[in-house]
């Protein structure tokens, strides 16, 4: 991580030393447009620092903002003389929860090409995944929120409407690192087509379920790979042990000023 950090604080320095000796381009145009990619469907609008720096500012928003399927987890027991039935369990989720905002900074070696370097940070809610099982047809409505019952080494409850809870945790501030094609602001074109390509520091996923018999927020179990009996081909355990998130992205420009 301190690798990480230190390349981004020296992109980012020597775009601030570049556009104090430049500031004659400060903020004097500005586009706006969409953006399309792994962070979803989103906004952005970008202004020119420099002849060499341009300053991008965006929100995205994953579309559709949920999936929807049937999984199969057998029986579990919750009591010596009674297990749940939870062979065709619905799972709904998504990911980007709230969408998520972002500040970049493209890096010009030549302002004249379209190659530059990316630096930035995106931010947003810390609930990168998020899931809600639905227990309602596999529980008693007073069981909801206080029937307690467990799964390999996950110890868990429904909240008060009857479902559980999951989510993969991720650090809510992330610093973004890439390298990219195009220029947001160019006054020689109406439209203008960007692509980034880079990496998130998310500082790995703990994907987390939650136990809303012990307390109103619900006190977080970790989910492993294992706790599924692999079902997810041990995915999870790879998201845990990966700190870093790609990204591509494909964004249209339109200059407005």
């Amino acid at each position: 991580m301190n690798k990480f950090f230190s390349a981004l604080s020296i992109l980012l320095a020597w775009a601030a030393v570049n556009a104090s000796a430049q500031d004659k381009q400060f903020f004097n145009h500005l586009s706006a447009g969409v953006s399309l990619g792994i962070d979803g469907l989103g906004l952005e609008v970008a202004a020119p620092l420099t002849r060499n720096v341009q300053l991008r500012a965006g929100y995205s928003l994953f579309i559709p903002p949920y999936i929807s399927k049937t999984v199969d987890f057998g029986t579990v027991q919750v009591a010596k003389t009674r297990t749940l039935d939870v062979t065709h369990l619905p799972l709904r989720g998504g990911i980007w929860k709230d969408g998520i905002g972002k500040l970049l900074v493209d890096v010009y070696p030549s302002s004249r090409r379209p190659f530059h370097f990316v630096a930035g940070l995106f931010v947003g809610s810390s609930h990168w995944l998020y899931g809600k099982a639905d227990f309602r047809h596999v529980i008693r409505p007073d069981e909801y929120a206080t029937l307690s019952f467990s799964y390999h080494d996950i110890t868990v409850s429904t909240d008060p409407e009857g479902f559980i809870i999951v989510d993969g945790h991720i650090n809510p501030v992330m610093p973004y690192l890439g390298i990219g094609f195009g220029h947001a602001v160019y006054l020689q074109k109406r439209v203008n087509v960007t692509f980034d390509m880079g990496v998130l520091y998310t500082g790995g996923v703990s994907m987390r379920t939650y136990n809303y018999l012990r307390n109103d927020d619900g006190e977080p179990s970790i989910i492993t790979s294992r706790s599924l009996d692999n079902r997810d081909k041990g995915i999870i355990d790879i998201l845990a042990g990966l700190p870093i998130l790609p990204i591509l992205k494909l964004n249209v420009f339109f200059n407005i000023l």
